[in-house]
């Protein structure tokens, strides 16, 4: 559930992050470039929420007892998604770096990995308690 409700926060600070930008006021051209803009947004905020929240539902694979047990393989339940997400996501940021001046894909980047920093707090909290268990068993 922790991780589920970071990732609605996380969105929610995407989109207040997103909203902060100002129309130009100069000509209906720019003014139809600035709602383009703001949709292409709006579906990247979409993706990302989505994605985040995939991640998520992957962690409930730990019910599994093999998966549990197994450093690795609950270690890829945490953060599998979010870094193929994160890489494919700073390539893309890369490429368009050369092309563009501005990229939208920059913010979605940069929340992309705090989403993955977080997601590496939460499983090294969840080996300690795994650990805890299996030591109170013994």
């Amino acid at each position: 559930m922790v991780n589920v409700l970071m990732s609605i926060a996380l969105f929610i600070i995407y989109r207040m992050v997103i909203a902060e930008s100002k129309p130009v006021d100069e000509s209906w051209i720019e003014k139809l470039l600035y709602i383009l803009d703001m949709l292409l947004n709006l579906g990247f905020s979409t993706m990302f929420l989505l994605v985040m929240l995939v991640g998520s539902l992957a962690i409930f694979l730990n019910q599994i007892e093999k998966i549990r047990n197994n450093y690795y393989l609950s270690l890829l339940t945490f953060l599998a998604i979010p870094i193929v997400s994160t890489v494919g996501l700073l390539i893309k940021l890369w490429i368009d770096f050369h092309t563009y001046d501005r990229s939208i894909i920059k913010t979605v980047a940069i929340f992309s990995i705090l989403h993955l920093l977080l997601n590496t707090a939460i499983f090294l909290m969840f080996r300690k308690r795994m650990e805890k268990v299996r030591e109170s068993d013994a």
